[in-house]
């Protein structure tokens, strides 16, 4: 948290055990796919970087339950975070989003999500649905 990091180490994937990554305020701008190895992740948070992107390998972390992509660069929606079939609470706030993938609706077991803060032009219709939505939040809406 908060090193200015903008690269991990390879041997960072020999962490098989780690279940809780927090790397917000880093300087990421390219998501460190060593992160891709760490197999029983299941919160992983990116607050506050500059990524733009997801790789494809981001998928293989099918255990992740919280993720926090909040406060980057992400101008489209990253479709592999739809592969996330376990996850259950997602942060996207302030990152440049316009709209949502129909893919979105593959996430069956989300409880919660944050889209505050992007750049919604109406409310998401998709999200009707996301059969286990309990708590959703989009302030900050353009007028």
């Amino acid at each position: 948290y908060g090193c200015r990091l903008s690269v991990l180490p390879v041997p960072f994937a020999s962490l098989r055990n780690l279940m809780t990554l927090n790397l917000n305020e880093n300087a990421f701008a390219q998501f460190p796919e060593v992160i891709c190895e760490l197999k029983n992740l299941k919160r992983l948070e990116l607050h506050n970087n500059r990524l733009s992107s997801l790789p494809r390998s981001f998928a293989n972390l099918r255990e992740l339950r919280v993720l926090d992509i909040s406060k980057n660069c992400f101008k489209k929606f990253p479709l592999v975070v739809c592969e996330l079939s376990n996850l259950r609470r997602l942060y996207a706030r302030e990152s440049q989003l316009s709209e949502l993938p129909l893919a979105i609706t593959k996430l069956v077991r989300l409880e919660y999500l944050d889209l505050s803060d992007n750049s919604f032009a109406s409310f998401p219709l998709v999200l009707g649905d996301l059969p286990q939505l309990w708590e959703f939040f989009l302030a900050g809406l353009p007028n």
